[in-house]
């Protein structure tokens, strides 16, 4: 909505920290019949910059999918393994199809941008952003293959608006999921010392 652009918008320098109510303007179809509701949620401003995507979101998807395809056997170089040739190949097959493995159909995509190179305080931001989100509800998805498009494809930057000094610092999907976990992915045990 005009409103949630307008919220979104930061005065040059501001750095005062802040809450403001963003309509998302997604409904939550797993409500009774009649009881649809426009979900509104808090974002914390800071000198960071949030680009909620929506309109532009199938433009920026095929972008950013294809600059990975385009990319795949250098990002493998790079990260010293070939683990992700396969999900990046099935990525692009998808989007030629019409689907999407990049955003999972999210009606939604927040994109936390950081002037100044950092990005320690915008991914604190998104993260906070994250927990309130999924307290309303929602479901969340950190996407890092978007960022690493945004390096790839020039024409990203430009669409999201990025200047010189303007770094991605997260990059989240956000909507109603179509499944409930009843507990966390499995991971790696947690390697922690106590001194």
């Amino acid at each position: 909505t005009e409103a949630s652009r307008q919220a979104l918008s930061l005065r040059e320098g501001e750095s005062i920290w802040y809450c403001v109510p963003v309509d998302l303007g997604f409904h939550n179809d797993k409500k009774s019949a009649g009881d649809s509701y426009t979900t509104t949620t808090y974002l914390v401003v800071t000198e960071e910059r949030f680009v909620v995507l929506q309109e532009c979101l199938p433009e920026l998807r095929a972008l950013a999918v294809e600059a990975l395809y385009r990319n795949a056997d250098a990002i493998a170089a790079r990260l010293g393994t070939d683990r992700y040739l396969h999900t990046l190949g099935r990525m692009h097959e998808e989007l030629l199809r019409g689907g999407d493995r990049l955003f999972f159909g999210a009606p939604a995509v927040i994109v936390v941008i950081e002037r100044g190179g950092g990005v320690v305080n915008g991914a604190l931001a998104g993260s906070r952003m994250a927990l309130m989100a999924q307290a309303l509800g929602l479901g969340v998805c950190f996407n890092g293959f978007f960022g690493r498009a945004a390096e790839l494809e020039s024409r990203i930057p430009e669409l999201l608006g990025l200047g010189e000094e303007d770094r991605i610092a997260l990059t989240f999907a956000i909507g109603y999921p179509d499944v409930t976990y009843l507990h966390t992915a499995p991971r790696s045990k947690l390697r922690a010392e106590w001194m």
